[in-house]
């Protein structure tokens, strides 16, 4: 078979098909770098909520033992927290009667 050359402007064609191959090579590979800061920050936003929710369940906790303690020392009745004043419950009808007959 003889040998056929191709002419210029399918030569053009030819690597103009090549360089869009490359340009979307370069594409997915940029967009997979992409990808994989996302799931870095990502992985961080996870941790950072995860530290947030550990705090959130400390938090809990102490306020509950320092109620308690408040509670055992003043007992049961409301706080102003804007005043600090704070405003003993009354005592239910049932226990006022039973003090009052001894």
């Amino acid at each position: 078979m003889p040998e056929v050359k191709f002419t210029e402007e399918e030569l053009k064609q030819i690597g103009e098909f090549r360089q869009k191959y490359v340009d979307i090579q370069m594409g997915f590979g940029q967009l997979e770098i992409t990808k994989m800061r996302l799931h870095q920050q990502l992985s961080g936003a996870e941790d950072t909520v995860n530290s947030l929710r550990e705090s959130f369940q400390t938090v809990q906790t102490t306020e509950r033992e320092f109620i308690q303690q408040i509670n055992d020392k003043y007992g049961d009745g409301v706080l102003d927290p804007a005043t600090g004043v704070f405003t003993p419950s009354e005592e239910p009808q049932e226990a006022a009667t039973d003090s009052e007959k001894k």
